[in-house]
């Protein structure tokens, strides 16, 4: 059919889809340019000698999921295994973005703001932190707070930290997986040094 004789509706189909395509690979484009010139790191707990460490399925595209509901957790492994406690380090503005290098997950906090400092008295309650396919409600976003060689890391719209729950690791590996390590968790305060973190890597 000659173009003239194209139906509208054919037409603005063809042109959305076009956008659709040209803008996704836009977004793909520009995610692997990030992830090229970012710094990979990992997050040490101070005080556990666990790794921030993403578990479940490596996330299929960018938002795919529609959601953080259903997403795997981040818990905190002896040991880097499978690479799955590695993250590229992605600046914007004055705060980061900790996207994983295995499961293209990012670092992210659920649940309601903290309404202030320590006033939940404890961590038993805390919202999880899990390992979301985007950065939804820039709920991704971390402020680094650093003291002396090591760091906080506040959450920017949760007002939360990452904090490291559980035992402290013997020694690096004397686990064996990550299948019974302990859940991350974005506690209101830095109880007991458990949300102050080694980023190795960082400069």
């Amino acid at each position: 059919m000659p173009l003239k004789t194209f139906p509208s509706w054919k037409k603005t189909l063809a042109l959305l889809t076009g956008a659709s395509f040209l803008c996704l690979s836009l977004g793909s484009t520009t995610a692997m340019a990030e992830e090229a010139s970012a710094t990979v790191v990992k997050l040490k707990n101070i005080e556990t000698n666990r790794y921030a460490f993403s578990t479940g399925d490596p996330a299929a595209s960018e938002g795919g999921e529609g959601g953080w509901l259903k997403s795997p957790a981040i818990v905190g492994a002896d040991a880097n295994y499978y690479n799955r406690a590695q993250w590229y380090l992605i600046k914007r503005g004055d705060f980061y973005l900790f996207k994983n290098t295995q499961t293209n997950r990012y670092l992210f906090s659920t649940g309601a703001p903290a309404a202030s400092e320590g006033g939940e008295g404890g961590w038993l309650k805390s919202p999880a932190i899990v390992g979301a396919d985007a950065n939804y409600y820039e709920r991704a976003k971390w402020r680094m707070i650093k003291r002396g060689n090591v760091y906080l890391l506040k959450n920017k719209e949760t007002n939360r930290y990452l904090f490291s729950t559980g035992a402290k690791a013997a020694s690096e590996g004397g686990e064996g997986g990550w299948l019974k390590s302990p859940d991350m968790v974005g506690a209101d305060a830095n109880y007991y040094n458990r949300a102050m973190w080694n980023i190795i890597g960082f400069e």
